[in-house]
């Protein structure tokens, strides 16, 4: 994984993070309470990131298939 980019989310925006020993990203405020917020939201979206590199690809069904081909149609 080190070297690929993830992006997480900071304060309602989605900062791009590039993967090392370790993972390091602004939260982009100086208030402590907001920062604490930020940060939760961060290492949850993280643990999300990890948990799904370990499951691998999961198999969709016919219904996301038929939502993932009109999303792309839009387009």
């Amino acid at each position: 994984m080190k070297g690929r980019k993830i992006s997480l989310p900071i304060g309602g925006k989605l900062a791009q993070v590039t993967i090392n020993q370790l993972v390091k990203v602004s939260l982009r405020t100086k208030d402590v309470s907001e920062a604490k917020e930020r940060h939760r939201k961060a290492s949850a979206a993280l643990d999300d990131v990890w948990e799904a590199i370990r499951s691998g690809p999961k198999p969709l069904s016919f219904k996301q298939i038929q939502a993932l081909a009109g999303e792309f149609y839009r387009l």
